[in-house]
């Protein structure tokens, strides 16, 4: 059935703050009034950076949702009315790991959960330049990790990063940039 054909009876927002909404649509369906619910909120963007020294820059930081830390790339949200997706990638970068990114390549666009949310995310890859401090927001607290690559691709082959847009990130730098892992 396409939904577009169908009735749309009204859009209310039960949840709405600065970090996300939840927009609820109704439908009228032939028979029956349909609900559909829609997490919004801004892109954001990851990104895969990598030392001269051959190791890539990893996060390490609570993450509520799950309960627990996690080990996983930079990345953060945009912020539309201010910063593009590389302008993004750079600022993170720099506030959560203290490196600036000497070369910067956009890799892409990942969708999320299609039947949970309108959020995109871009994926970058860098080359570090130089170490500066972390400049955290208040409520952060992260740890750098530096990890060799040939290290990452072991964890990648016995499934230990559970991370998806890291991972995601993580493999299209390699098929983009195979040089940099040798």
């Amino acid at each position: 059935m396409d939904i577009r054909k169908l009735k749309k009876i009204d859009t209310t927002y039960p949840l709405d703050n600065p970090y996300m909404r939840v927009r609820k649509d109704r439908y009228q369906f032939p028979t029956k009034i349909g609900e559909f619910y829609t997490l919004e909120g801004p892109d954001w963007v990851v990104v895969c950076a990598i030392t001269l020294q051959k190791e890539m820059i990893f996060v390490r930081q609570y993450r509520h949702t799950i309960l627990q830390e996690q080990l996983e790339l930079p990345a953060g949200k945009m912020d539309k009315e201010k910063e593009s997706p590389e302008q993004t990638a750079r600022r993170e970068l720099e506030e959560e790991t203290g490196y600036t990114a000497k070369k910067l390549h956009y890799l892409g666009e990942y969708g999320t959960i299609a039947g949970r949310t309108n959020v995109k995310g871009h994926l970058f890859c860098a080359q570090t330049g130089e170490k500066r401090y972390q400049n955290l927001e208040e409520t952060e607290e992260i740890s750098v990790e530096l990890v060799p690559l040939t290290t990452v691709m072991k964890w990648i082959q016995k499934n230990n990063i559970s991370d998806r847009p890291s991972l995601c990130t993580i493999l299209l730098t390699k098929e983009k940039h195979p040089e940099w892992f040798h």
